[in-house]
Parts: structure tokens; sequence; C-alpha cells
């Protein structure tokens, strides 16, 4: 897979930029892994924008509790960041696509957890630990999906194939959480947008099934 991409890229290394640019962009694996940022992007930043108001709005927590809260998610995304890559390197073999299937499982039995935490009041002890899946899942996933990207696009392309993922990400953080924002001003409640989030993982995994992932053994036996 990354071998074909990266072959037909470096074929086109003399064409015109804006070609190639659209050869990278509109590339199969590029699609999918843009697609796979979009969802993920779109994610952390609904997350990021709404955890506040929604503990402090819905659940009645204080504003410090609510900062609180954020300020311990993002401290999971971070340490997750680390584990993510340490367990892909040295548990999985340099395999990278089972470890964002493991993350973005994790990310939809969070905001699964929080719409349930919506609806029913008496969840709320579970609140910690929605929470902390969420910073580890939703906020921690940024390595692994940077490394899967360089992989596939080849280093002939990393550079512009990272500049595109970004783009699709973007796209994401841009268009998602005003969705998310009228799906509370319109149902009154903070879960049917949990339950948004929800969905956007189940896509998530879905372009993952269609991801196919080189060997990270066959690659190294093929380099001279």
């Amino acid at each position: 897979m990354s071998q074909g991409i990266s072959g037909q890229i470096s074929d086109t290394a003399i064409c015109p930029p804006w070609r190639k640019i659209l050869r990278v962009a509109f590339h199969r694996d590029m699609l999918i892994l843009g697609g796979i940022r979009f969802g993920l992007m779109a994610t952390q930043f609904c997350f990021s924008a709404y955890l506040t108001l929604f503990l402090s709005q819905e659940l009645e927590h204080s504003i410090r509790q609510a900062g609180h809260f954020f300020a311990l998610a993002y401290l999971l995304g971070a340490a997750g960041r680390v584990f993510w890559s340490l367990l892909s390197d040295y548990l999985l073999g340099g395999r990278r696509k089972g470890i964002l299937v493991w993350i973005t499982f994790i990310m939809l039995l969070s905001s699964l957890s929080l719409g349930a935490i919506s609806f029913f009041p008496s969840l709320a002890p579970l609140l910690f630990l929605a929470i902390l899946a969420f910073g580890i899942s939703g906020l921690g996933w940024n390595a692994i999906y940077l490394t899967i990207l360089g992989e596939a696009m080849g280093k002939e392309s990393i550079g512009l194939a990272t500049g595109v993922g970004y783009f699709y990400g973007f796209m994401g953080s841009l268009i998602c959480p005003p969705l998310f924002g009228y799906l509370i001003d319109w149902t009154g409640t903070f879960g049917y947008a949990w339950l948004f989030l929800g969905c956007g993982s189940l896509l998530i995994l879905f372009l993952l099934s269609l991801y196919r992932e080189a060997n990270p053994k066959e690659e190294k036996e093929g380099v001279p």
C-alpha cells in the first residue's frame, strides 16, 4: 500500500507542483486518512469547546471543577500520545492501524458514556472515567496518526501529505463544532450532541476498515 503511493508520487516528481498536490490530496488512501483526520479533529474540537459548558450548565459543576476536568483530560491526552506511540513501536511491531482502532473504540465508548450521563444524571459517578477515557483517546491520537500518514505517503511527499492531512482535519474542526452546538440548542440537552460524536467515531472505524496498512516486517525486509 505505502510503496504504491510513494511510488506513484515519486513518478510525478517532475510534474508541476499543483498537479502533485492534487495527486496527493485525491489519492484513495489520502482521502481515507483525510476522512479519519476530519473525524478525529472534529471530535477533539467539539469536546474542547463544549466540555466546560456541559459540566457547568447541565451537570451544575462549578467553573473551577469544570476547569479541573478539562485540565485532566488534556493531561491524559498528552500522556496518551506517548503511551500509544510506545505501545505501537515496542509491543505491536510498528503497527499503527490497530492502535488507531483502539483509540477510536475508546473514544466511541467515552462519547456514548457522556451522552448517557446527560440523559441519566444518576450515572454521574462515571463522569471521571468517561473524561479520562476521552482524554487518552480523543486528545491522544495525534502522534500515531501523523506516523501512519507519513509512512503511507513515503518520505518523498511527507511534508505535502502532512499539510493535506491538516487541511482535511481543520475542515472537521471548522464544520462540526457549530453542528454540535446547534444540536444542543435544538434538543435542549447535550446528550444528542455527544451521540453525534459517537456516530463520528463509528464513521472513523469504518474508514479504518477500508485502509490497508503495509506490513512493517515486509517493508524492513525490502530495504537494501
